[in-house]
């Protein structure tokens, strides 16, 4: 999985484009749902309390899958992205036109807000390239609302003071190929090659989860048994965790930068043209990644 440092990596624009009419024609993002699984217009969870009590933890105020979102800086023109979102409230929102994104864990409240878990001191991580094209890193707090299942809006702070981040997230649904259902045997058990530039990676999941691989650069990227899971087989989500080692440097990008542990969030998606491919996204806390690779 390459770092670079100028351009998006080749044909992702594409894959957005492509997501971006879908949803505009009926397949996400509105407030009813176009398959009958929607949760209409009452908000995420529909379940705030009516007795003045304080909101609760529930489960979810969205639903789990994919979105065609927007990230936005204070003073910025806006950036077109997807957001992912696991049923575990894993996430990750990537910017498709920069090296922007934001990732992190979720809780969600009765009031149909979400935040950071607050209670295990889960810290969400802004990485971007600033104007110098050096890698930046700045741990901050994801804070926002539903306005149903399937829409949300959301602000990324950072901690420090000095950080000068404050984003807005929008994010719609896409429910056609959020709502796939998906099996380690049957979709994520294979092989999956990615050329970005002249650089080759290939990453083989297993059925139990684990995950072997490398790139031309010379990074080995490894994962145990349950690297990989689905954590609800409804929905076409999967998260977990790959360990990159023995990356050389890079366009400017230090071996330190590039390996580490990535805790990534992505799906699978089918065209005739080029088959059955792997979309994932993720961080090490220095540095963004995506990964667009075919069977």
């Amino acid at each position: 999985m390459s770092k670079l440092t100028g351009n998006v990596l080749p044909g992702f624009s594409v894959l957005f484009i492509a997501l971006s009419l879908a949803a505009c024609g009926g397949g996400g993002g509105s407030s009813s749902s176009d398959d009958g699984t929607g949760g209409g217009t009452d908000g995420g969870s529909g379940s705030t309390p009516d007795d003045g009590s304080d909101p609760v933890a529930v489960e979810t105020v969205v639903k789990p899958g994919i979105f065609t979102s927007t990230i936005t800086e204070s003073g910025e023109p806006d950036q077109s992205a997807l957001a992912l979102l696991s049923s575990t409230g894993e996430y990750a929102v990537f910017s498709t036109e920069t090296q922007a994104g934001t990732f992190g864990r979720l809780t969600f409240q009765s009031d149909d807000t979400f935040s950071e878990d607050v209670e295990e001191e889960e810290k969400g991580t802004y990485v971007f390239l600033d104007e110098s094209r050096i890698w930046r890193s700045i741990d901050g707090s994801l804070k926002g609302s539903a306005a149903s299942l399937e829409e949300f809006t959301a602000a990324f702070t950072g901690d420090a003071a000095d950080s000068d981040v404050d984003l807005s997230i929008t994010g719609k649904r896409f429910n056609a190929l959020s709502d796939q259902q998906l099996t380690m045997e049957e979709d994520l058990n294979a092989t999956y090659s990615m050329l970005a530039g002249e650089i080759t990676t290939e990453v083989n999941i297993s059925l139990d989860g684990s995950v072997t691989g490398s790139d031309t650069t010379g990074c080995v990227i490894s994962g145990p048994s349950g690297a990989i899971s689905i954590p609800d087989p409804a929905y076409n989500i999967f998260e977990g965790t790959l360990s990159f080692t023995e990356c050389p440097p890079l366009n400017g990008v230090t071996s330190d930068q590039r390996n580490g542990d990535y805790q990534i969030v992505g799906y699978i998606q089918s065209s005739e043209e080029r088959g059955k491919e792997l979309v994932f996204a993720g961080t090490n806390d220095d540095v963004r990644s995506v990964f667009i690779g075919t069977r």
